[in-house]
């Protein structure tokens, strides 16, 4: 539901048509009985709660291709609130791929838990694929001043895990850039997204975004005019390149 409550509707009510209105109390009336009638037989309704469900391998992927149906159904309601529900469900089977099983750096990347999580992540991006096309090609880039800020990262994760996609990539960074305004959060994700697709093109990046392990150590793949890195990422409130290989090397230890 948070998804819904940021969406500028809601926060200035005033501003809000009837049709609106209407759209928005129905969908969050639906969605309590739903979260109701889903919690009380205890099927998670987000990736984190999910994870914490403990549900087998099995039992786990259940649940996402049930979200992602859910996603390719027909809306009821206006296109704001259809939009705003396929993206999080969207989003939330892009992050259960990506963090379940829970495997550790040191297990072995031929062995089964990675197998297991790589072949799920190709499954879930499989399925996911002609829907994130669809909303993408439908609408503006959700920029968070009119969308909410969680509709505007659902759809930057979705494009930035489409590494098989290149060209899908190109096209939605091109669409973001095209927005006539870019907010603080735009900015950034623009940024994160520009660094993947000069990787993926096998050249520099321009903020220090991508990088690999070295052993507990998380390093920058090569940048573009590295004396004037600080300064780009500065501009983009991304923080000192220090601390954030510092804080992305969690990720080399866990």
């Amino acid at each position: 539901m948070a998804i819904l409550m940021e969406t500028t509707c809601p926060q200035r009510p005033a501003a809000c048509s009837p049709d609106e209105t209407e759209a928005f109390e129905a969908a969050r009336s639906s969605f309590d009985v739903l979260k109701g009638e889903i919690t009380a037989v205890g099927v998670p309704l987000s990736a984190d709660s999910l994870r914490e469900s403990k549900l087998d391998e099995l039992g786990a992927q259940a649940v996402v291709h049930n979200w992602i149906r859910a996603a390719e159904a027909d809306c009821s309601r206006t296109i704001r609130v259809c939009y705003l529900g396929r993206l999080w469900l969207l989003s939330e089977a892009d992050q259960a791929a990506r963090t379940l099983p829970a495997c550790r750096l040191d297990d072995s990347a031929e062995g089964p838990c990675w197998t297991d999580k790589r072949a799920m992540i190709r499954d879930i991006d499989r399925q996911v694929s002609p829907l994130k096309h669809r909303l993408l090609d439908e609408e503006a880039w959700p920029v968070s001043d009119v969308w909410g800020a969680s509709a505007s990262t659902a759809a930057w994760l979705l494009v930035q895990h489409s590494d098989a996609e290149p060209d899908f990539q190109q096209a939605a960074l091109s669409k973001l850039l095209q927005a006539e305004t870019l907010p603080r959060d735009e900015r950034r994700h623009a940024a994160y997204l520009m660094d993947r697709v000069a990787v993926a093109a096998n050249e520099p990046q321009w903020f220090g975004t991508q990088g690999a392990c070295r052993g507990s150590t998380w390093e920058a793949l090569p940048v573009r005019d590295p004396e004037g890195l600080e300064g780009r990422r500065g501009r983009l409130a991304l923080g000192a390149m220090t601390d954030y290989a510092r804080t992305a090397a969690s990720i080399c230890t866990n």
